[in-house]
């Protein structure tokens, strides 16, 4: 650790934000037919030295028996959802104490609930006289896809005449990095999109919270440098097969960076709501 002089001018860059997309509605989750695979991971580690963590995950999904997830949306009101993780751990020369608890659950959610959950709980302390450091790098995402529908039973506000599901493609992503010689961090993530239901809202969630540890002396601040960000980029259309025009458009980029001496809180979501 750092000792800290009496006159020593210190900069804090203390954080808390919330950011919430507004609704989009037209974009709507894939449908599981037949599989209703889950993926788990549960990981409790105390480690003097070196520890790693590689994990990333793909899972998609298509919403009818008639189409084909390896090539181009098609069909009318075909609907397609990629959900991706990926986390890079790395502590080396410290003390690291390590909870993870991840799910991927391919079934058909309902309101309220999510597909990929990842809760995290990270303390790392460099070793005394080293240079130790953890780097931690957290990403999940959602890549979707909707052909257009005419069909008056997919009611929708991006509609003509009264009716039909509209067209989109969106892809949102969020995540943190840390790079830190004293830590104690919970990060908490969440995707929802794939439910039988139209009306089961899209979402992207990421929460974020780093300080120092509670068994320094010194202060309560972490020691290194954090990263937070969400990115969304979406396009809706209309529900006419064939109509390129483009009704809604959003891009927005999001990002948060402390470093020194730190404690940063900060939560991300986007939702798209029939």
């Amino acid at each position: 650790m750092k000792s800290i002089m009496p006159k020593q001018i210190i900069i804090v860059f203390i954080c808390g934000l919330f950011l919430m997309v507004g609704t989009v509605d037209a974009i709507r989750p894939a449908s599981a037919q037949y599989d209703q695979s889950v993926i788990t991971s549960t990981i409790e580690a105390t480690c003097i030295g070196t520890f790693i963590v590689d994990h990333h995950m793909e899972w998609g999904q298509t919403g009818g028996s008639d189409y084909n997830n390896v090539s181009s949306p098609s069909g009318l009101g075909e609907v397609r959802s990629q959900i991706g993780y990926h986390e890079d751990t790395v502590a080396a020369d410290g003390m690291t104490h390590y909870i993870k608890n991840f799910e991927m659950d391919g079934s058909n959610v309902t309101a309220g609930l999510d597909n990929l959950k990842s809760d995290h709980m990270i303390e790392f302390q460099s070793l005394e006289g080293v240079n130790g450091r953890m780097l931690y790098d957290e990403v999940v995402g959602l890549t979707t896809d909707g052909q257009p529908d005419a069909d008056a039973n997919q009611g929708c506000v991006f509609m003509n005449d009264g009716a039909g599901a509209a067209g989109f493609h969106a892809v949102i992503t969020a995540g943190s990095s840390m790079n830190v010689e004293e830590v104690a961090a919970t990060m908490s993530a969440g995707v929802a999109g794939i439910s039988a239901s139209n009306d089961m809202p899209v979402n992207v969630r990421y929460s974020f919270d780093a300080a120092g540890m509670a068994s320094d002396e010194k202060d309560d601040l972490a020691t290194g440098s954090a990263e937070v960000f969400l990115n969304v980029n979406a396009a809706v259309g209309t529900p006419t097969p064939g109509n390129n025009n483009v009704t809604t458009y959003i891009d927005s980029r999001d990002r948060t960076m402390a470093g020194g001496l730190f404690d940063l809180a900060q939560q991300v979501g986007y939702t798209s709501t029939w």
